[in-house]
C-alpha cells in the first residue's frame, strides 16, 4: 500500500496557535489545554506548535508531565529560562500526571505563578477532563482555555488511505478507538497483508498479549462476568448476567461496579432498574468471543 503524507488535527493546531498569537500581545496569559484520548496525536500536535515558525522568537520550555511531582519543579524550570526579557511559552505534555499527583493546595501555587507578571503561557495536553478542571473548588476550575481533539472520521480515512483501502480500513476502525494511532496500526496491517479476509485476525493478534495481560490480572469472578458479556454485542441486563454466571446478586453487583470503575465495561442507565452492561472495548470483546481467553482461564488469580 502506498503511504500518503498526512497531517491531521489541523483545526486544533490553528486554534491553539491563534490563542498563542492573542496572548503574546496581551498583558496577561490564558493557559490552553489540549484534550484528546490516548493515541489522538496530542504529543505530535504539541511538538508542531513548539516548532512552528510563528513561535521562533519566544523562549520555549518543554516539560514531560510524567516527570513532574510538584509545582516547584515547573516553576524552577521556568525561572531558569535563558532570556527573562522575552515572552515565554511553557509546554507540558501529559499534564494529567501533575494534576493527579498534586493536591489542590499545590496546584494553587502553580496557578499563582502562571498569573504573575512576566509568567509564561502554559500550553498543556491531557487525555481527559479531571477534577482539577471540573471541581468548583479546584484551582483551575476557570481560567483555562480547553481545546478538544476530535475523533477521526470517514473524512480522515479518505485523507489517510488511498481509495482502494478505505473500506478495509473502516471495517477495522469500528473495533478501535477513533484516533490517529488506530489509523497508523490499520495502515501497518494493510501494508503487510494482501488478504482482506484475514485483516481482523491480524488486528486481534496485534492486541492479544495486551488483552491476555488485562484478563489474567482480573479476579476470577470478573473473568466469569466478561466471558458472559462478550456473547452479546448489545450488552446484558443484570438478570441475564446472573443466569449466565450463577453468581449471587451481591457479588455480581460488586464485581460489575469494579469492572466499570476500571473502565472495562459500560453501564447504560437509560432505562431505570434495567441497567445494561457491555464491554467497552469491542476488540477485547471479540478477543474473548474468539476463544483466545481459554489459556487465560488457567490463571491462578484467586479471590
Amino acid at each position: 500500500m502506498e503511504k500518503k503524507p498526512v497531517i491531521l488535527n489541523e483545526d486544533t493546531f490553528v486554534s491553539v496557535q491563534n490563542e498563542i498569537n492573542i496572548n503574546m500581545v496581551s498583558s496577561s496569559n490564558q493557559a490552553v489545554l489540549i484534550i484528546g484520548q490516548n493515541g489522538s496525536g496530542k504529543t505530535f500536535l504539541l511538538n508542531r506548535i513548539y516548532n512552528n515558525s510563528e513561535n521562533a522568537y519566544y523562549d520555549k520550555i518543554w516539560i514531560d508531565g510524567r516527570s513532574i511531582f510538584s509545582s516547584d519543579e515547573i516553576i524552577m524550570q521556568c525561572s531558569n529560562k535563558s532570556n527573562k526579557s522575552n515572552k515565554c511559552l511553557l509546554f507540558i505534555d501529559d499534564i494529567d500526571f501533575y494534576f493527579n499527583r498534586c493536591t489542590f493546595d499545590e496546584q494553587y501555587r502553580l496557578r499563582r505563578f502562571l498569573y504573575s507578571q512576566d509568567a509564561p503561557m502554559l500550553i498543556g495536553s491531557l487525555s481527559r477532563l479531571l477534577p482539577s478542571l471540573t471541581d468548583y473548588n479546584a484551582p483551575f476550575f476557570e481560567g483555562m482555555k480547553l481545546v478538544y481533539i476530535k475523533s477521526v472520521d470517514s473524512t480522515d480515512l479518505s485523507i489517510f488511505f488511498s481509495p482502494p483501502y478505505i473500506k478495509r480500513a473502516l471495517s477495522l476502525l469500528i473495533y478501535m478507538p477513533k484516533t490517529i494511532r488506530s489509523l497508523e496500526i490499520i495502515e501497518a496491517i494493510l501494508t503487510i497483508n494482501k488478504n482482506q479476509n484475514s485483516d481482523l485476525d491480524i488486528l486481534l493478534s496485534w492486541f492479544a498479549e495486551k488483552y491476555r495481560a488485562i484478563y489474567q490480572g482480573l479476579p476470577t469472578y470478573s473473568q466469569h462476568i466478561l466471558n458472559a458479556l462478550c456473547l452479546k454485542t448489545d450488552g446484558m441486563i443484570m438478570s441475564e448476567i446472573k443466569y449466565m454466571t450463577k453468581l449471587p446478586p451481591n457479588i455480581l453487583t460488586a464485581y460489575l461496579n469494579s469492572l466499570s470503575k476500571n473502565n472495562i465495561i459500560n453501564i447504560d442507565k437509560t432505562i431505570k432498574k434495567l441497567c445494561r452492561y457491555s464491554i467497552k472495548d469491542q476488540l477485547f470483546s471479540l478477543w474473548l468471543q474468539d476463544g483466545s481467553s481459554n489459556t487465560a482461564n488457567e490463571s491462578n488469580q484467586s479471590e
